[in-house]
Parts: C-alpha cells; structure tokens; sequence
C-alpha cells in the first residue's frame, strides 16, 4: 500500500527527471536552456548550449547574427520615423 508521503515522493521524483521540448522562434529564450538543437532541411546540424552553438561559428552563430543585425536595422528605422 502507498503511503500520501510515498504517492508525493513519487511525484516530486518524476518531475525532476522530466524532460521538456521547446520548439520556438523566440530567440529570446535560447540563452535560458540547457540544450539547443539545430535543424537545418529537416537534418540535426548542431547540438549545444547557447554558448557553445555561437562560438562553432556554424549555422546557430550565424543566425543569431544575421537575426541581430536585422534588428538593429529595424531599430535604426523606427528611430529615423520619430
């Protein structure tokens, strides 16, 4: 028989093993995971934290750079409209 301290034990020892798949454009929060993985035409090119995906200089690196500079090319843009 399963005690309430057993069932919340339990409970507690599968949510910290849990894995979690985030599948996001929000570049936002890719600094803020353990683990990115990089798909380009539907193959893994790279696996790694954000740190390490920047400094490969591959793919992840230069999407992250092309997709800063474009947002400080729209920033330059909304400051030239005010």
């Amino acid at each position: 028989m399963i005690n309430v301290y057993d069932d919340w034990l339990i409970s507690l020892f599968t949510v910290l093993i849990q894995t979690r798949l985030l599948v996001t454009h929000g570049i936002q929060w890719l600094p803020m995971v353990d683990n990115i993985v990089v798909i380009v035409d539907g193959n893994i090119t790279e696996t790694g934290s954000y740190e390490q995906l920047l400094s490969n200089d591959r793919d992840f690196a230069h999407f992250i750079l092309t997709y800063q500079q474009q947002e400080d090319v729209d920033d330059d843009d909304d400051e030239e409209c005010m």
